[in-house]
């Protein structure tokens, strides 16, 4: 899941993802005008796999997630038929049960912690009442650049990475959580704009992947 070269670590995975939005847009676009057949289909399913099967078996069961949303997303621009949707949505839904029993204890733990923080303060829950103890204290207008109590002295894990949104909320308040969203939403806004807009299939696959 991690290579560490020297000071320098590498996340494979997240390579990966912008080899599987290329490879999946130039699959689609051959494949688009027939995207809704059995053949086709199960062909995408495989490319899929060829990516998932890997990061599951880091395992990486959050990052397998990502690549499962950009192939959604991918199928949906291209037409894919509805009841193909629905059909897998009634899938996930009946086993979603029996996927819950083969998680391990800690992938368990971070989905109830991100309902139920409080269950457990000082363990699984621990991450998520400090962000939001930290966007909380930002109050309006925050704290100031660098001036967050609970970024800046520790308490905050993971703030680089995973909890960066949190330390934007405690340094620069509601105003600046909300400016940052906003220009995200005009980032995937531009994406899905020119997507449309592009000369060609692969063009658009790429800026929807």
């Amino acid at each position: 899941g991690w290579i560490v070269l020297g000071p320098v670590t590498i996340q494979p995975s997240e390579i990966a993802k912008v080899c599987f939005i290329i490879t999946l847009a130039i699959h689609i676009s051959k494949k688009y005008e027939s995207i809704n057949t059995k053949k086709t289909l199960l062909g995408l399913i495989l490319h899929l796999a060829c990516y998932v099967i890997p990061v599951l078996l880091q395992p990486d069961f959050g990052t397998a997630t990502v690549f499962i949303v950009i192939f959604a997303f991918g199928l949906f621009f291209a037409g894919i038929h509805r009841k193909y949707i629905l059909g897998v949505c009634g899938i996930g839904a009946v086993l979603s049960p029996i996927i819950w029993l083969f998680l391990k204890d800690y992938q368990k733990n971070r989905i109830i912690s991100l309902f139920f923080p409080e269950n457990d303060p000082t363990g699984s829950g621990y991450h998520v009442l400090q962000s939001k103890l930290a966007i909380g204290s930002g109050m309006i207008w925050g704290r100031g650049y660098m001036k967050g109590p609970q970024t800046q002295y520790g308490y905050l894990p993971e703030k680089h990475t995973d909890f960066i949104y949190s330390v934007i909320g405690e340094e620069f308040g509601i105003i600046g959580s909300v400016l940052v969203a906003l220009m995200l939403f005009g980032l995937v806004a531009r994406c899905i704009y020119v997507a449309k807009n592009a000369t060609s299939k692969f063009g658009s696959y790429i800026c929807i992947g």
